[in-house]
């Protein structure tokens, strides 16, 4: 899934994101289309992490991104009709261990999810 919500990127003088809100669920396949100059590329490009943006919220939402415990796996939810699909899955990959979905999209905002946040802090 990805969600984009009033994303807005300008340079120097020209405003190149506007207030840019987009949703793409799970096995949609969209196009992007407009003219030389409308923001295509730059949509891309802070996509990818290449570029920061001004303001606005971009979650890049992924069921892979789960984490391992002892004796369970715990898997992100988005309250999508695929979240059901995904525990089953996950199930197949880990039958010995507890399959628990956790509801995770405001996470995905923050840029990650149950396996980034999870991760050791170095000593300061």
């Amino acid at each position: 899934m990805l969600e984009i919500k009033d994303l807005c990127k300008r340079y120097a003088d020209k405003q190149a994101l506007d207030h840019v809100s987009l949703t793409v669920g799970p096995g949609e396949i969209v196009g992007l289309f407009g003219e030389n100059g409308a923001g295509k590329t730059t949509l891309f490009r802070i996509l990818t992490g290449e570029i920061d943006y001004d303001a606005g919220e971009v979650a890049i939402a992924s069921y892979m991104n789960f984490l391992i415990v002892n004796g369970a796996v715990i898997l992100p939810q988005y309250g999508d009709e695929n979240d059901a699909v995904a525990i089953e899955q996950v199930q197949k990959m880990f039958p010995d261990r507890e399959v628990v979905g956790v509801q995770t999209k405001e996470v995905a905002f923050g840029g990650g999810n149950i396996h980034c946040i999870t991760q050791q802090q170095p000593k300061a």
